[in-house]
């Protein structure tokens, strides 16, 4: 087994607009400022995973076309390996149209084009990749089916999985029992489980629902108040670093990339935690998602700044 994470996902183009506040329905503001980012929750989470120093492996799907063009360049960039990102004349590169606020939120429009297109038969070729591999990093931006063949042909493998099911559906339960490592937020755990995530007793008690099915470290993100880990050995909340957020897209793509980077490296769930906690508190901090993950070095000061 290699040292590599293997992402299988989704590849986008950010169109950002920052606003002072989110439109309502109806609703015209003007005064934005626009951005254009590359993004796409499996290149964001391949981008930081690279950027805390592994060596990463993108598998997926452009379109033919100038923003194709850009994903490449710039994972290439990232030094990551795009040997298995092809393009496709079928459909359009991933677009996500997203409104950023003054105080941080946002809301995401996505148009997913290519990204539903990444199927099984894309997937049978890399046998020997996934198997050489520390750990296979997915999402659900792309088929629901080939992300359930990853998983199976990853457990017959013998190599760890790390699953981040967002966009939620209740259909991800299927996957949970080969996981490694599972990472949802309140919302995600939520609609997964059926069960109610409003209260701290009621996180811990969807998080017992979701290992029960079989993942064997259930992460929650909870935002700014960190995380909740349930595993054979714990259970407990960690905190995250308090910091003032300019805009929280691909915050949770900074934690997966950095959570799956770190574990692989350390193989210390407790220390994966705290550095990706890190990560994605130092990513809020800036506007982007890819463009905000920090590098390792930068993550090792907050941490020092931290430590004792």
């Amino acid at each position: 087994m290699g040292n590599e994470i293997l992402v299988i996902g989704s590849a986008n183009v950010d169109l950002v607009v920052k606003l002072d506040k989110i439109p309502k329905p109806g609703e015209t503001i003007g005064d934005g400022r626009f951005h254009q980012f590359c993004g796409g929750k499996g290149a964001n989470q391949a981008v930081a995973a690279a950027r805390s120093g592994q060596d990463v492996v993108f598998v997926g799907l452009v379109g033919d076309d100038a923003y194709g063009e850009a994903v490449i360049e710039n994972l290439k960039a990232a030094s990551i390996d795009t040997q298995y990102l092809h393009k496709e004349k079928t459909s359009h590169t991933g677009i996500a149209l997203i409104s950023v606020s003054s105080s941080g939120e946002n809301a995401i429009s996505i148009a997913p084009g290519v990204n539903k297109q990444l199927g099984v038969n894309r997937i049978d070729p890399l046998e020997s990749v996934i198997a050489s591999s520390a750990l296979v990093l997915l999402q659900l931006e792309i088929p629901f089916e080939t992300s359930a063949h990853v998983i199976k042909l990853a457990a017959q493998l013998g190599t760890r999985v790390m699953l981040n099911p967002a966009p939620s559906q209740q259909r991800a339960t299927e996957l949970i029992g080969s996981v490694d490592l599972l990472v949802v937020n309140e919302h995600e755990a939520c609609d997964i489980s059926g069960l109610p995530t409003g209260t701290d007793a009621e996180i811990e008690l969807a998080a017992e629902w979701l290992f029960d099915k079989g993942a064997k470290h259930v992460i929650i993100t909870l935002g700014s108040r960190g995380v909740f880990l349930k595993g054979e050995f714990h259970k407990k909340f960690l905190s995250t670093f308090k910091v003032e957020p300019v805009d929280t897209t691909g915050a949770g793509d900074a934690f997966c990339g950095t959570l799956a980077s770190e574990f692989s490296r350390t193989d210390s769930i407790e220390a994966a935690l705290k550095y990706a906690l890190a990560a994605s508190a130092i990513s809020v901090t800036r506007l982007g998602a890819q463009e905000a993950v920090p590098t390792r070095k930068e993550v090792e000061i907050l941490l020092s700044e931290h430590s004792g």
